[in-house]
């Protein structure tokens, strides 16, 4: 169980590592379509 646990654990490591520029890309378009979600709430409370 611990052995199988450890290998996906290592699998998972390599797959974030090779797709570290691609959660790079993918967390500034949350975080920009986040701000615009919190600005277009701002400019509801706003009018």
């Amino acid at each position: 169980m611990v052995m199988l646990f450890s290998t996906v654990f290592a699998s998972v490591q390599t797959w974030i590592s090779g797709m570290e520029g691609t959660m790079i890309l993918l967390q500034m378009l949350y975080k920009n379509s986040l701000n615009h979600c919190l600005l277009v709430i701002y400019a509801h409370m706003l009018y």
